[in-house]
């Protein structure tokens, strides 16, 4: 059993306000679990940047419509 504190990190995409049209593209929201960062923990950090590096976002945020290809 796992026991600790975790965020769950949340991305959507769509116009849920309109899913009901079903019209383009639908509407998702996908997320992973991380565990709560801790001050010494860099791996979290790592993550982003490695992400941004390896998808070329250069945006403060990143957005999982981003996240193509097969990395």
């Amino acid at each position: 059993m796992v026991t600790g504190k975790f965020e769950l990190w949340l991305d959507e995409s769509g116009n849920f306000s309109k899913e009901n049209e079903k019209s383009g593209a639908p509407s998702i929201v996908g997320g992973i679990l991380v565990p709560v960062k801790k001050d010494n923990d860099q791996w979290t950090t790592d993550l982003v940047k490695k992400t941004r590096e390896s998808y070329n976002i250069i945006e403060k945020y990143i957005h999982g419509t981003e996240l193509r290809g097969t990395k």
